[in-house]
């Protein structure tokens, strides 16, 4: 009887260490702001997908071409030079200049002021607002236009389209919403309510970040 109960107080003292050790690590990413990602998009039935509101990460590349800075998203899901998000701000300036476009529009591969967006605001002075998502289409720029755009009052609206975008078109078609033959959205089916969660730990995504590492190295070690 000893044996068990000495036994039930060994795992319990093991669970209770390795938790304590689980929730330090947490809080230690938290307070560095070290809360690891790469490109963090969840699934919408109106523009099939879109980046998670209100949400920061450190960017890293598992093959380390880029990274080691922050990107923010505001409310809307894009991308801002800071945590403050400027979209209301914004959306009554005359001057403002809007940009559409996918991940090149977006320029997560670069620290936020040597973005192209951001390099167009400094050269002409002026505000501008980053709607670029990686992998849209000339079909979910149609539908920015007509429920995004549409809120601002900018005279300049800035579309960055390459040959391959319209290669996305014929995805995105078979998952669109008509009204009138009028394309009000393109259902990208439901969220993925564990990965949502998960993404919401710093641990859980240094560990993410430490496995697409692993797999990068043992790849590339495969290949020579």
């Amino acid at each position: 009887m000893r044996n068990v109960t000495s036994w039930i107080k060994n795992i319990l003292t093991v669970f209770f260490a390795t938790l304590i050790a689980l929730v330090f690590a947490e809080v230690l990413l938290r307070v560095m702001g070290i809360g690891y990602g790469n490109s963090p998009l969840e699934r919408s039935q109106t523009y099939h997908h879109v980046h998670p509101s209100n949400y920061q990460f450190f960017m890293h590349d598992p093959n380390g071409e880029y990274g080691g800075y922050q990107v923010y998203y505001d409310e809307l899901g894009f991308r801002v030079p800071n945590g403050f998000s400027r979209i209301n701000e914004l959306q009554n300036l005359d001057e403002a200049v809007l940009f559409l476009g996918d991940s090149f529009t977006e320029g997560r591969q670069v620290n936020y002021h040597k973005t192209f967006v951001s390099l167009v605001s400094d050269q002409l002075d002026v505000p501008t607002v980053n709607l670029g998502v990686s992998s849209y289409s000339p079909l979910i720029y149609e539908l920015q236009v007509e429920n995004i755009v549409s809120q601002f009052n900018a005279d300049f609206v800035v579309l960055q389209i390459y040959s391959n975008d319209f290669d996305g078109d014929a995805s995105y078609l078979q998952k669109a919403v008509f009204e009138n033959n009028k394309i009000i959205g393109i259902d990208g089916g439901e969220n993925n309510t564990l990965i949502s969660i998960a993404r919401n730990s710093f641990l859980l995504r240094f560990l993410r970040k430490s496995q697409l590492l692993l797999q990068t190295i043992l790849s590339n070690s495969q290949a020579l």
